[in-house]
Parts: C-alpha cells; sequence; structure tokens
C-alpha cells in the first residue's frame, strides 16, 4: 500500500455558503498503482490531489503514506497540473535542473540528469530553448521530465494533457507509460477523459456529482504494456467505456452543491 485515504470530507465556504466538495471518501493506493480519478464537474477530483499533497487539509478524516514495507512514511510527491509551471526566463533544460539545484545538487549533477530526462521525452537538442521558443506538445514533455527529474515517490497528475489537442494528448499518453513502464511509480491522474483513464490505468475511480462520492472503482482488464492507438478500437475496451458511461450518468452531476 501507498496511500490510504479513509472517510475524507471536505468543505468550504464561496459567496457566503457552506460546499461540500467530498463526503466520505475511502481510498487505497497501491505501492506502483496507476490509477485515474474520473467524474464531472465539481465532483472533488482535484481535491483529493490536493489533499494528498497537503495543500488543502480535509475537513474530516486522513491521509497516510506507506513505504514498501508497509511502515508509515512521508513521500516525496511530484505534482502536475494542465498549466505547466515552466519559467518563461529559463531554457529547457534549466527549468529540469531548477529544483533538484534548489535541493542542493551541483550545477553539473542536475544538468546532467536534466539533460537525460530531456533525451528520454525526445527533447535532444531543445535544451538551450525558451518555453516561447517550443510547441505546446514539447512544453508537456518539458514539464513532465522537471517533475520525473525530481524523482518522487507518487506523482500526481490533474489533468495535465487536457489542454492538448487529440493527436497530442496520445503522444503524451504514450511517453508517460514508457516512462511509467520502466519506474513505476505510483500515480494518481485527474481527467474527464473516458479513454484516457482506460488507457492508462490500471484502476479507474468515478465520482459521483457534488459532493464527490466514490460510485464505481474498476479495474481495467487490459492487458500490458498497453497501446494508446490501437487498444481503443479492441471489444474489451469499449465494454469498459460503456461501463464508464453508464456511471457518468450527467442527470446525478452536481444535484447536492451547498451544505444546510
Amino acid at each position: 500500500m501507498a496511500i490510504r485515504a479513509k472517510g475524507l470530507r471536505k468543505s468550504f465556504v464561496s459567496r457566503g455558503a457552506h460546499v461540500l466538495a467530498l463526503d466520505g471518501v475511502d481510498l487505497d493506493i497501491g505501492q506502483g498503482e496507476f490509477v485515474a480519478l474520473l467524474g464531472p464537474s465539481g465532483s472533488g477530483k482535484s481535491t483529493v490531489l490536493n489533499l494528498i499533497a497537503g495543500i488543502e487539509s480535509p475537513t474530516e478524516g486522513q491521509i497516510t503514506f506507506f513505504n514498501h514495507n508497509e511502515e508509515e512514511v512521508v513521500p516525496k510527491l511530484g505534482y502536475m497540473t494542465q498549466q505547466d509551471s515552466l519559467l518563461p526566463w529559463k531554457t529547457a533544460i534549466q527549468n529540469v535542473a531548477l529544483l533538484s539545484k534548489v535541493k542542493g545538487a551541483s550545477s553539473a549533477d542536475a544538468e546532467d540528469a536534466a539533460k537525460w530526462w530531456l533525451g528520454k521525452m525526445g527533447l535532444k537538442g531543445f535544451h538551450s530553448h525558451y518555453p516561447s521558443e517550443l510547441s505546446g506538445g514539447m512544453r508537456k514533455r518539458v514539464a513532465l521530465a522537471q517533475l520525473l527529474a525530481h524523482r518522487p515517490d507518487v506523482l500526481l497528475l490533474d489533468e495535465p494533457f487536457g489542454a492538448l489537442d487529440a493527436q497530442l494528448k496520445l503522444v503524451m499518453q504514450d511517453e508517460l507509460l514508457k516512462v511509467w513502464d520502466a519506474d513505476k511509480k505510483t500515480v494518481l491522474f485527474v481527467t474527464h477523459d473516458l479513454s484516457e483513464a482506460l488507457t492508462l490505468a490500471d484502476r479507474v475511480i468515478v465520482f459521483t456529482g457534488r459532493p464527490g462520492r466514490i460510485k464505481l472503482a474498476m479495474r481495467v482488464p487490459l492487458s500490458r504494456p498497453r497501446d494508446v492507438f490501437k487498444d481503443r478500437f479492441t471489444p474489451e475496451f469499449q465494454a469498459c467505456y460503456q461501463e464508464l458511461w453508464d456511471a457518468l450518468d450527467p442527470a446525478h452531476a452536481n444535484t447536492e452543491p451547498l451544505l444546510d
């Protein structure tokens, strides 16, 4: 077990009203497991990531982390959102090496590691390019290299490919799966895209509309390694897609927005 969330409840105040975002969420994530969080807008998926990252505190409940020996630990977390955090005045290699330098690595070691990760992302030859000189897909690769160069134990990915066009999204999914296949990091991946969830994840957790509760936990029956370009056309994929679609009945989204 890598992460255990028990009885998570989160409320906040918006325009003078109390809003219940999450209600009674229990979630166990295994070591090296790739889990996708799926649900309508406002269902608390991103809130779950923020609670795990420690950006927000739960109103009720707790989150515990474990190592391979099932001992409680404080893991190194990496968080990637839809909007990249690249500094526009720094080159690709400077962006990727930045956190390592902040953590005390020498410039040479940090830049060597950055070169390696940029190469792994297919960006050899673009080390000296600034973000404004890169395409959207290249920027995403740099942002992913920046995240992985930190060598986190757990990856929290909040719709990181949501702003990309359909073709680039598939390419980035393929890149992410190659990295995950090699290192088997624990991953929580928030998405609105049913196909993306099925393509990437070992399990897909479906949330109800607000307040977010877990409606379905699906073990994805597709074998690995996955082919992001072809798997979606198989009968197994289509059957899983239909089950997720049925669970995401729009009539049940955002039916309970406020606390009494």
